[in-house]
């Protein structure tokens, strides 16, 4: 799935996943009684919430199931949650840490100059 194909989706599932989770933190399994309010002040945190709608299980393909059929409308609902800022990083940091980890490589073998403390040896 392309990129532009996965915004358009996202410009009609955000409002509805926010609908379904009634504009509040869904849980995650970090974080199952978060509650935090979109656009209030969290409850841990203090910061202001905006919510953010997170792919559960990393697959693209099971974002909405639109033109898909029902089975897949509900896996795609399942796979989509509203999270705050703190719990979405914090689901996604192992997938993120190894984004950084292929974008590091990648960089060294195309001997691209990296900024200082960004490299292999930490320098």
């Amino acid at each position: 799935m392309r990129l532009l194909e996965v915004s358009r989706e996202l410009e009609v599932l955000h409002p509805a996943v926010l609908l379904r989770a009634g504009n509040c933190y869904e849980g995650s399994p970090a974080y199952m009684d978060c509650r935090a309010g979109n656009g209030q002040g969290h409850p841990v945190t203090g910061s202001m919430v905006v919510l953010t709608i997170a792919h559960m299980d990393y697959d693209l393909a099971h974002n909405d199931g639109m033109d898909r059929g029902a089975k897949a409308e509900a896996i795609g609902q399942a796979n989509l949650r509203a999270l705050c800022q703190r719990c979405h990083l914090r689901h996604d940091r192992d997938q993120h840490a190894e984004s950084a980890r292929k974008t590091r490589e990648a960089q060294m073998q195309a001997d691209v100059p990296m900024l200082p403390g960004f490299g292999a040896d930490g320098v």
